[in-house]
Protein backbone atom coordinates (compact mmCIF):
# COMPACT_ATOMS: atom_id res chain seq x y z
CA UNK A 1 0.00 0.00 0.00
CA UNK A 2 1.47 3.49 -0.93
CA UNK A 3 2.27 6.15 2.21
CA UNK A 4 -1.37 7.39 3.14
CA UNK A 5 0.20 10.64 3.81
CA UNK A 6 0.97 12.79 1.05
CA UNK A 7 2.12 16.43 2.12
CA UNK A 8 -1.81 17.75 0.73
CA UNK A 9 -3.28 14.89 2.46
CA UNK A 10 -1.71 15.50 5.59
CA UNK A 11 -2.43 19.32 5.11
CA UNK A 12 -6.38 18.49 4.98
CA UNK A 13 -6.56 15.59 8.11
CA UNK A 14 -4.83 18.46 9.90
CA UNK A 15 -6.93 21.45 9.50
CA UNK A 16 -10.01 18.46 9.44
CA UNK A 17 -8.24 17.87 12.76
CA UNK A 18 -7.68 21.15 14.55
CA UNK A 19 -11.14 22.50 13.12
CA UNK A 20 -13.16 19.51 14.79
CA UNK A 21 -10.90 20.26 18.25
CA UNK A 22 -11.70 23.98 18.33
CA UNK A 23 -14.97 24.19 16.87
CA UNK A 24 -17.03 20.30 17.70
CA UNK A 25 -15.32 19.25 20.88
CA UNK A 26 -16.71 22.02 22.69
CA UNK A 27 -20.17 21.15 21.26
CA UNK A 28 -20.17 17.74 21.58
CA UNK A 29 -21.95 17.13 24.52
CA UNK A 30 -24.90 19.60 23.87
CA UNK A 31 -28.27 18.66 21.35
CA UNK A 32 -26.99 18.10 17.88
CA UNK A 33 -29.07 20.61 16.49
CA UNK A 34 -29.09 21.02 12.74
CA UNK A 35 -27.54 24.48 13.45
CA UNK A 36 -25.04 22.93 15.38
CA UNK A 37 -24.16 20.75 12.61
CA UNK A 38 -24.14 23.21 10.37
CA UNK A 39 -21.35 25.31 12.97
CA UNK A 40 -19.26 21.77 12.68
CA UNK A 41 -19.09 21.19 9.04
CA UNK A 42 -16.54 22.93 6.47
CA UNK A 43 -17.19 23.71 3.15
CA UNK A 44 -14.90 21.95 0.38
CA UNK A 45 -13.22 25.67 -0.33
CA UNK A 46 -12.80 26.48 3.83
CA UNK A 47 -11.35 23.59 4.26
CA UNK A 48 -8.84 23.93 1.37
CA UNK A 49 -8.34 27.57 2.72
CA UNK A 50 -7.50 26.37 5.97
CA UNK A 51 -5.31 23.55 4.75
CA UNK A 52 -3.37 26.15 2.28
CA UNK A 53 -4.39 24.36 -0.75
CA UNK A 54 -6.39 27.27 -2.03
CA UNK A 55 -4.13 27.81 -5.59
CA UNK A 56 -4.01 24.47 -5.68
CA UNK A 57 -5.78 22.47 -9.04
CA UNK A 58 -8.21 19.64 -8.07
CA UNK A 59 -10.35 18.59 -5.49
CA UNK A 60 -10.35 17.22 -2.20
CA UNK A 61 -11.49 13.80 -2.86
CA UNK A 62 -8.61 11.80 -3.07
CA UNK A 63 -7.12 13.49 0.24
CA UNK A 64 -10.67 12.86 1.66
CA UNK A 65 -10.42 9.55 0.69
CA UNK A 66 -7.19 9.12 2.65
CA UNK A 67 -8.97 10.66 5.65
CA UNK A 68 -11.42 8.16 5.19
CA UNK A 69 -9.21 5.06 5.20
CA UNK A 70 -7.38 6.00 8.26
CA UNK A 71 -10.52 6.04 10.21
CA UNK A 72 -11.57 2.88 9.26
CA UNK A 73 -8.24 1.37 9.85
CA UNK A 74 -8.31 2.92 13.43
CA UNK A 75 -11.86 2.21 14.02
CA UNK A 76 -12.88 5.99 14.10
CA UNK A 77 -15.56 7.97 12.68
CA UNK A 78 -15.25 9.54 9.27
CA UNK A 79 -13.93 12.55 10.23
CA UNK A 80 -14.34 13.27 6.68
CA UNK A 81 -17.86 13.88 6.99
CA UNK A 82 -17.16 17.51 8.38
CA UNK A 83 -16.27 18.45 4.87
CA UNK A 84 -19.47 19.66 2.94
CA UNK A 85 -20.10 20.84 -0.71
CA UNK A 86 -21.96 23.83 0.71
CA UNK A 87 -23.60 25.16 3.62
CA UNK A 88 -26.57 23.54 2.05
CA UNK A 89 -24.78 20.03 4.43
CA UNK A 90 -24.34 17.86 1.21
CA UNK A 91 -21.22 15.80 1.71
CA UNK A 92 -20.58 15.84 -2.01
CA UNK A 93 -20.83 13.13 -5.03
CA UNK A 94 -18.31 10.43 -3.78
CA UNK A 95 -18.92 10.03 0.23
CA UNK A 96 -21.17 7.33 0.01
CA UNK A 97 -18.45 5.58 -2.02
CA UNK A 98 -15.81 6.44 0.78
CA UNK A 99 -14.18 3.43 2.58
CA UNK A 100 -15.94 2.81 5.87
CA UNK A 101 -19.04 4.67 5.44
CA UNK A 102 -22.86 3.00 5.46
CA UNK A 103 -23.77 5.91 4.02
CA UNK A 104 -26.39 7.77 6.44
CA UNK A 105 -24.45 11.17 6.17
CA UNK A 106 -26.42 12.54 8.89
CA UNK A 107 -25.32 10.08 11.49
CA UNK A 108 -22.19 10.05 10.35
CA UNK A 109 -21.58 13.72 10.95
CA UNK A 110 -22.89 13.54 14.23
CA UNK A 111 -20.99 10.33 15.46
CA UNK A 112 -17.82 12.32 13.72
CA UNK A 113 -18.91 15.65 15.94
CA UNK A 114 -19.26 13.43 19.72
CA UNK A 115 -16.00 11.56 18.73
CA UNK A 116 -13.37 13.35 21.27
CA UNK A 117 -10.50 10.94 20.93
CA UNK A 118 -9.30 11.92 16.67
CA UNK A 119 -6.86 14.32 18.29
CA UNK A 120 -5.05 12.34 21.47
CA UNK A 121 -4.96 9.11 19.32
CA UNK A 122 -3.36 10.08 16.23
CA UNK A 123 -1.50 13.51 15.37
CA UNK A 124 2.30 12.59 15.90
CA UNK A 125 1.27 10.04 13.78
CA UNK A 126 -0.27 11.59 10.86
CA UNK A 127 2.61 14.72 10.81
CA UNK A 128 5.44 12.09 10.75
CA UNK A 129 8.89 12.31 12.09
CA UNK A 130 10.36 15.67 13.30
CA UNK A 131 13.35 16.40 11.15
CA UNK A 132 16.55 17.75 13.38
Amino acid sequence: MPQLWNPHSRAVMMALLDHHHRVCVPRAHSQLSDAVINECTLTFEELRERAGLSGMPGGLGRHLRRVAIWCLAEGFPPLHALAVKSRAGDPGDGYERSPGVPGDWREDVRRAIVFDSYRFQCVARIRGPRRA
